[in-house]
């Protein structure tokens, strides 16, 4: 499946380099099936980042995981490019911290994820 390219890594870097007063502005809260998407494209892109560390994938999985990320955010999450990478950065500082925790909650939900998000 051929995913529009968006750079979930470079946006989200640039999010977490803003200055903290302009991520703080047109704060967003998502709630139901965006929060849950948010929640899924987070699960995609930081379990593959854990994976591709530890020599577990290649880089071109990583990079799918990536793109799938990246068309939940686009076609799943409403409000602007700021609000989105803000939320998504808000997710990815809430994950389990080790290995072993992500991998354990990404099995947990990947599956619903993919027929939820990815149809």
């Amino acid at each position: 499946m051929l995913l529009p390219r968006f750079p979930v890594a470079l946006c989200l870097a640039a999010v977490m380099a803003l200055p903290a007063a302009v991520q703080a502005a047109e704060p967003r809260t998502y709630s139901g099936t965006e929060a849950k998407a948010l929640k899924c494209a987070a699960y995609y892109s930081y379990s593959a980042e854990i994976m591709a560390r530890n020599g577990m994938i290649k880089a071109s999985t990583k990079a799918n995981a990536d793109q799938i990320a990246a068309h939940i955010l686009t076609h799943h999450v409403s409000g602007n490019e700021r609000q989105k990478m803000h939320a998504y950065s808000a997710v990815l500082k809430r994950m389990p911290r080790s290995g072993d925790g992500i991998m354990d909650e990404a099995d947990r939900h990947l599956d619903w994820c993919a027929r939820t998000f990815l149809h």
